[in-house]
């Protein structure tokens, strides 16, 4: 679809995807570039002075353009040199985050590859604390696995979990931080999913 990368002084580049329309200056400029390769789908890269904006320049309209499934704005902060998503929320946006993430169950896994995991069924105490009345048989040595979601005040979409912290007693078992991670690390995004 129609997508905007945007290089900023301090080092980071925004992008703006699934865009309506851009800009007419932008509009104008790839209009005249799609007539001169006789091609629809092109990338520009213009010269750095090309177009300058400011904080609140409109710079085009959010829509549906590419593989999107409803109007929406798809934008992402990245680290310009290494082209490296950052978590947007580190850079002052206001997001309001009312509600703890939902924990859904407990998984208990046989280190064997393909082993079905024992599934322990959570009960709620409130919003924070959980309790299970099964009785829990763990081989040794055992993996513990979760599944849970996290929700946004201003949307009902499932929300992937920001931050875990894994404990047993006094010793950090586990734990990680989604801040940043380059393109080619997204497929161990899969470490943290399960078809169970």
């Amino acid at each position: 679809g129609k997508v905007l990368y945007l290089k900023h002084d301090n080092g980071y580049s925004t992008v703006y995807a699934h865009l309506h329309s851009f800009k007419k200056e932008i509009a104008d400029t790839i209009n005249a570039e799609q007539y001169s390769k006789k091609k629809f789908e092109i990338e520009i890269f213009p010269e750095k002075d090309l177009f300058f904006f400011r904080k609140g320049d409109t710079i085009g309209l959010s829509g549906n353009s590419g593989g999107s499934a409803g109007p929406h704005l798809h934008f992402e902060i990245r680290d310009a040199k290494e082209d490296m998503p950052v978590n947007p929320l580190l850079f002052g946006l206001n997001v309001p985050d009312l509600f703890p993430p939902v924990l859904h169950n407990i998984f208990i896994y046989k280190p064997q590859y393909g082993s079905v995991p024992n599934k322990i069924q959570l009960k709620t105490i409130d919003s924070l604390h959980y309790f299970t009345d099964e009785r829990i048989d763990a081989p040794s040595p055992f993996y513990v696995g979760f599944s849970a979601s996290d929700y946004a005040v201003t949307d009902s979409n499932k929300l992937g979990i920001y931050h875990t912290l894994l404990i047993a007693g006094e010793d950090t078992i586990y734990s990680y931080t989604f801040n940043s991670f380059t393109f080619d690390q997204t497929k161990y995004i899969s470490a943290h999913v399960d078809t169970y």
